[in-house]
């Protein structure tokens, strides 16, 4: 909700497709909520048109969340580096004074942190889809 400002202002539509929601995964909630607004946040700064989607799939084992835009994607070359400490990139625009280059690298230990793990996929001028997936709560 606190992100639907600015996507409104750029005629942006941010989906929320949250799953079956059967199973848990145990987190911290705010750690995990900064994760999401990191990847909401970059998905708003390189989307003109289109729209945004949060989607959340149960497996048996895990949860799996991702953020995909149809923005302006990242190149090849750029995606190893995506979630390093400092790294921006322009991606065909002025270079951004926004940001640190901090939130992806920050997101990636906030995940690592919990047992899971976070990737990226893009296709440049087709947009970007960036995934992380958490452990389900041992029971018992």
């Amino acid at each position: 909700e606190e992100m639907q400002p600015v996507a409104r202002k750029k005629n942006i539509e941010i989906r929320f497709n949250p799953g079956s929601n059967e199973n848990f995964a145990c987190f911290d909630y705010d750690r995990i909520a900064q994760v999401i607004i990191n990847l909401l946040n970059n998905a708003l700064k390189f989307t003109d048109q289109g729209h945004i989607e949060i989607k959340i799939e149960e497996t048996e084992n895990y949860l799996n969340v991702s953020v995909k835009d149809t923005g302006i994607g990242i190149r090849k070359e750029n995606l190893e580096n995506l979630f390093q400490d400092f790294k921006q990139f322009s991606e065909g625009r002025q270079k951004s004074s926004e940001g640190t280059g901090l939130g992806l690298a920050i997101s990636k230990k906030i995940i690592q942190q919990h047992g899971g793990t976070i990737g990226a996929e893009s296709e440049y001028g087709k947009g970007t889809r960036v995934y992380f997936s958490l452990p389900g709560c041992e029971s018992g």
